[in-house]
């Protein structure tokens, strides 16, 4: 992480109790002049040199595209993310999108800008899930991602995790309600088309919950499988 600092002789100074990260804007460069550029970059929260990236989804992140552009108005997903650069692909990425009511993995929450707090150590976004709003926060150790969600007042809420995406690559997952732990792999390395094939790549995740499980499953495409641990 660079550190850009800048001295004014005259009376302005850092305020006292400001540190200089708080004048970092992780909002820089995550769009561009139409919907559809990118200045390369995501308000991403980690430490120096953190080995995985959270960050909120807007839309899917593949080769030429990250996973947040300024200009969208709905997220999909909190993805851990590896991806190094714009013109390069994810690997071993996992999401988790929180909803209440009922239960659709696709879902999109729209947010405004307004209710959204970013920097290199916290993100948190307060999304309207039906006219109610669901809070999510970020924040990340060297080694791993810290989310906490508030959800509104509801029949039911849920938290979908999205172990892999790809058609080419298959993913894993068990479910663990007695631990209140996920655990699972993805092998998915969009950047093996700009190189060798891996063939025995696998990013693994361990998901813990402060809360326990009323009620589990798992999912593909738009089917449902209720019950089921992996």
């Amino acid at each position: 992480m660079a550190l850009i600092f800048v001295f004014d002789m005259g009376a302005g100074r850092i305020a006292y109790g400001q540190e200089p990260i708080d004048s970092v804007n992780p909002m820089i460069g995550t769009t561009g002049p139409t919907e559809n550029d990118y200045g390369g970059m995501i308000p991403g929260v980690t430490t120096p040199f953190g080995m995985t990236h959270w960050t909120a989804m807007t839309r899917q992140n593949k080769i030429s595209v990250y996973s947040y552009n300024y200009k969208d108005s709905t997220i999909q997903g909190f993805l851990g993310t590896h991806q190094p650069a714009i013109w390069m692909g994810d690997y071993g990425q996992v999401s988790l999108m929180p909803l209440s009511g009922e239960l659709k993995p696709a879902r999109k929450l729209p947010f405004h800008h307004r209710d959204e707090i970013s920097a290199p150590n916290y993100y948190a976004i307060k999304m309207d899930d039906g006219g109610k709003p669901l809070k999510a926060e970020l924040t990340a150790t060297t080694r791993a991602g810290f989310l906490r969600f508030t959800f509104p007042a509801s029949p039911a809420s849920h938290i979908v995790v999205t172990a892999s995406r790809s058609e080419h690559f298959q993913g894993f997952i068990q479910i663990k309600p007695n631990e209140r732990e996920i655990v699972g792999y993805n092998p998915d390395r969009m950047s093996s088309e700009l190189g060798p094939p891996l063939p025995n790549f696998k990013g693994y995740f361990v998901i813990q919950f402060s809360k326990p499980f009323k009620s589990f499953g798992t999912w593909e495409d738009d089917e449902l499988h209720q019950g089921r641990n992996q």
